[in-house]
Parts: structure tokens; sequence; C-alpha cells
């Protein structure tokens, strides 16, 4: 579980970087792999609210990492937006 959780989160930044690399000849990729991003980050507050659930994750640190995420997923939907 820790692994998928840390796969999960690595994948946020690597979708969009990919995105931003391959907006230069295809600006559609850019949203689409915004979108992979946002995925990304609900995967990983998944992970972290199953933690939580299992009491592997502290509620408080569960709380913390879930808010980060909900505010790495509301700059990726202003990029994503801005992006259209």
């Amino acid at each position: 579980m820790g692994e998928q959780l840390r796969n999960a989160a690595r994948s946020i930044g690597a979708n969009y970087v990919e995105g931003y690399v391959r907006q230069q000849v295809y600006r559609a990729d850019l949203r689409r792999f915004i979108v992979y991003s946002l995925g990304s980050c609900d995967e990983t507050k998944y992970w972290l609210e199953l933690g939580r659930d299992l009491s592997l994750v502290d509620n408080d640190r569960c709380q913390e990492l879930v808010g980060t995420c909900d505010e790495i997923g509301r700059m990726l939907l202003s990029i994503l937006h801005s992006a259209q």
C-alpha cells in the first residue's frame, strides 16, 4: 500500500511535466495530462484515507495531506481552465 501511495503522489507532478513538455507539439496534451494529474491526486487521497481507516496513517496527518492534495487539485484545475 505504501508503494501505491508513493507512486500515485509521484504521478501528480510527473504527468503535469509530461503534458507541459508535450504541449509544444500538441496543445491538447497539456489538458489531457492535467486530467491525469487530477486523477493521481484523487488516487493519492484514496490511499491516504485507506491508510487512516486501517490505522496506518494518523488522522491529523491524513487530513493535512488530503488538504494538500485538494490544494494541488485546485491549482491544476485553474491551469486546466486557462489552457482551454
